[in-house]
């Protein structure tokens, strides 16, 4: 039975993988335009696609960074790493990457085009918080709840790092894992063309350069 310390370390220590990768395309796009830098950098020959998920390099290198120094303190709080599964850990660290980043690209999508961040980073985290599980077990809520929760990949993705953290192997969690591939999949080449058809509307309107 795990308890409510160790269910709370490692989902708050993991949801910040989901905070980069909602802000950090976004933010990029948004810097770029007010440095005046995003006309520049868009007229290079690299591919749109290398350009938007690169952005977020340093965000997801910030989070790992993070997420170590939070688990280290939580250690000496009483948090049981003694039974990590580093496999189970780095597919679902890939995974929730993966599932996650294309709702950054469509924020950044929407910079692109109205020069604002929007809602979509905002939305995303309240969700999470709500109906994703961070907080309390999905199985605690109302069904309704837990339908809503089914939906979000951070809820999978937590599903996985707390079996991680109890040294379950992969294949006990694999439902949750075929859940987040079939969602990277899916939304990451639809964000991405998104985002190719945001600079593309950009460019026709001669708004790359205004912010």
């Amino acid at each position: 039975m795990v308890g409510y310390f160790q269910y709370l370390a490692v989902n708050a220590a993991f949801v910040r993988f989901q905070t980069a990768a909602l802000n950090s395309f976004a933010e990029s796009i948004r810097d770029a335009q007010l440095t005046g830098t995003l006309e520049m950098v868009l007229s290079t020959p690299t591919q749109l696609p290398t350009l938007i998920l690169s952005s977020a390099v340093w965000s997801f290198t910030y989070a790992i960074l993070q997420t170590t120094v939070y688990l280290v303190i939580a250690l000496a709080f009483g948090l049981d790493l003694s039974h990590v599964n580093g496999l189970t850990t780095l597919v679902f660290l890939l995974l929730s990457v993966g599932a996650v980043s294309p709702l950054g690209v469509l924020a950044a999508s929407l910079a692109m085009v109205i020069k604002k961040t929007g809602p979509v980073e905002w939305l995303s985290t309240a969700s999470a918080s709500l109906f994703g599980g961070v907080y309390f077990p999905l199985h605690q809520l109302p069904v309704a709840v837990q339908v809503l929760g089914w939906l979000l990949p951070i809820t999978h993705s937590l599903n996985g790092f707390r079996a991680a953290a109890a040294g379950v192997p992969l294949s006990g969690v694999a439902s949750d894992a075929i859940w987040l591939l079939v969602a990277s999949l899916i939304l990451m080449p639809f964000s991405l063309w998104i985002f190719t058809k945001s600079v593309g509307k950009a460019r026709v309107d001669g708004t790359l350069a205004m912010y």
